[in-house]
């Protein structure tokens, strides 16, 4: 099974990077708003973050809080039917490599195959 990745675009939520998005979602974004490019951040995954995304609720929380425990929450389902992670919780990411993605789905990394691109089509 191909896992997808994700990105931070800030076309989505008036400039916010907050979410991440998959490139195909991007792309069709890019479409509705007539852009020919964009920079995007790759979504890199936090691990052993006391963050959390709640699926359920789409909220951030953190699993330090009193309140974040399974007693607390009406919607708790624990992943193996008895105990421990709630089914509901998801990573956080943190961005990643910068890319120009351009309309045709070509992605550049910013760095010196960028700066090569973007001095040849000023």
């Amino acid at each position: 099974m191909k896992i997808d990745k994700y990105y931070f675009t800030n076309i989505f939520n008036d400039d916010s990077y907050e979410y991440s998005h998959k490139l195909k979602d991007i792309l069709q974004r890019m479409k509705e708003l007539d852009l020919k490019q964009t920079t995007i951040f790759e979504a890199v995954k936090e691990i052993g973050s006391e963050m959390f995304y709640c699926n359920e609720f789409m909220e951030f929380g953190d699993s330090t809080e009193k309140n974040r425990s399974s007693k607390y929450c009406e919607k708790y389902q624990p992943r193996n039917k008895k105990s421990g992670c709630c089914i509901h919780r998801r990573h956080c990411y943190t961005g990643g490599d910068e890319y120009l993605l351009k309309i045709n789905g070509e992605l550049i990394k910013k760095g010196v195959n960028y700066d090569k691109w973007n001095n040849k089509n000023r």
